[in-house]
């Protein structure tokens, strides 16, 4: 990344943060799903349903949420002039 434009590293902050949240929605889900399905079944005797547009709209939440956060962390590195921190020790 040495001597890369600002558009570059801010795509591949957008990737790493992107993939970041998409890994941590499905793991997020699935761990979810798993658990809410185990209590329904063991404590309330009934069979569990799923709702896809509920599980689409919280994973499309979460990238958007992990995106966005990780960008507002790391905007002011994007904003300063790449010599000056080069210069620092």
């Amino acid at each position: 990344t040495l001597g890369a434009r600002r558009g570059a590293i801010l795509r591949m902050f957008l990737i790493e943060y992107a993939l970041l949240g998409a890994i941590a929605a499905l793991f997020g889900l699935i761990a979810g799903c798993a658990i809410a399905a185990a209590v329904v079944m063991i404590a309330m005797k009934i069979d569990p349903s799923v709702d896809l547009v509920s599980l689409i709209v919280i994973a499309v939440v979460a990238v958007s949420a992990t995106v966005l956060l990780g960008l507002i962390g790391n905007g002011r590195i994007l904003a300063e002039k790449p010599a000056r921190r080069l210069r620092e020790p």
